[in-house]
């Protein structure tokens, strides 16, 4: 898939301002209100006390977080439409430490997806491939993903090395 027009035979689109239309429930631009707060039982926005706040959202993978311009804006709108307000980016960041172009990709559907009133959530680490040398172990290979996250929380070098991931992907 390159581009919108290669998806349009196999999907239905929500007409805009049609019954099946919920972006009226979008209070863009998603951040607006401040943080988000646990109080008692529910969310809240520290600039909307006393309103609960519920999220329903959607779980993107893998290439499904790296689309060009004019599908990630599709998607964000489509998603949008649907009464979503929220999106998960998960195991991207193998594909994000690959390319500087992925990197642009991603920023952009996020940016786009924030701008429209969808909160984004993701992991810090997923399932970028990470040499058993990197955590200080003479071994070839890589180590698994759950070995790890395991090796983070007891190990000085996997702790260092998650932690610079971290900051290069936060910053």
């Amino acid at each position: 898939i390159n581009s919108p027009a290669d998806i349009e035979p196999f999907t239905q689109n929500t007409e805009p301002g049609s019954a099946l239309d919920f972006s009226f429930l979008q209070d863009a631009p998603a951040g607006k209100y401040g943080w988000l707060k646990a109080v008692g039982g529910h969310f809240e926005f520290e600039g909307l006390t006393s309103v609960e706040q519920r999220f329903y959202g959607v779980h993107l993978c893998f290439s499904a977080n790296y689309l060009d311009h004019a599908m990630s804006d599709m998607l964000v709108d489509r998603l949008v439409r649907c009464g979503y307000n929220t999106i998960r980016v998960h195991h991207h960041d193998g594909m994000w430490e690959a390319s500087a172009k992925n990197r642009e990709k991603l920023d952009y559907l996020i940016a786009k997806a924030i701008g429209k009133g969808l909160y984004v959530t993701t992991d810090l680490y997923v399932s970028r491939k990470v040499k058993w040398r990197t955590v200080g172990i003479d071994r070839d290979g890589d180590v698994s993903m759950s070995l790890y996250k395991a090796h983070v929380g007891v190990n000085d070098l996997a702790f260092k090395d998650w932690a610079l991931h971290a900051k290069r992907f936060l910053e």
